[in-house]
């Protein structure tokens, strides 16, 4: 057996630092994002008539979809996803529900699709449900937001923290719309939420450096 020279020795001692170097980089996360930033309510305001109901937005709005919702009772969160045309959403006697989300102390408990592939599963009707939350006091209004439905912030998040301790929760807030909640001691800033949001209800801060 060849014995190893002194120059081996130090030639093996490099490539065994510069292997340890090239394992701690590769597993070393960086996160070149910004904090992100979760938007207020959407400003509207609803006009209701005998077969319609008019719901103009009343802000810059960058997307082609909003949620509107209603509370059927004090638990019970009923959405449907509407076309966006000129900052008006219209309802109309006939538009069904596509989903009900279960609600407990403004957590999110649940939620069941009310249409799947296009069949309604459950009929509930919103114009009647929009009209009646307004004449009973309950919740209704539009979100951005369409979790349960969409997970993707919460999704990215895991993927990125890879512990279980995600920095966004899901709650309802004032007006009984559904929004994310940032835990800013978790965050790792990595924008993978804001960046992926289809509804642009997560964006950045750019509070970077301050």
């Amino acid at each position: 057996m060849q014995r190893l020279t002194v120059k081996h020795i130090v030639l093996l001692i490099i490539i065994v630092v510069l292997a340890a170097l090239l394992v701690q980089k590769s597993g070393f996360v960086k996160y070149p994002g910004d904090y992100p930033k979760i938007l207020p309510p959407v400003k509207h305001r609803v006009e209701f008539s005998r077969d319609l109901i008019t719901i103009n937005i009343q802000e810059p709005y960058d997307t082609s979809m909003i949620v509107v919702y209603a509370y059927e009772d004090p638990e019970t969160l009923l959405c449907i996803i509407k076309n966006v045309y000129e900052n008006n959403v219209s309802l109309r006697p006939g538009d069904f529900a596509d989903y009900a989300v279960s609600v407990k102390n403004h957590r999110i408990t649940g939620h069941r699709m009310l249409k799947i592939s296009g069949r309604y599963t459950e009929k509930k009707d919103m114009f009647g449900l929009f009209s009646s939350a307004q004449d009973e006091g309950r919740f209704y209004g539009v979100q951005r937001c369409l979790y349960p439905v969409c997970r993707t912030c919460i999704e990215e998040c895991d993927l990125v923290t890879g512990s279980g301790e995600i920095a966004l929760e899901m709650f309802t807030g004032e007006r009984g719309e559904i929004h994310p909640v940032l835990y800013r001691g978790k965050c790792p800033r990595c924008g993978h939420c804001y960046v992926k949001c289809p509804m642009k209800e997560i964006v950045k801060s750019h509070t970077m450096g301050k």
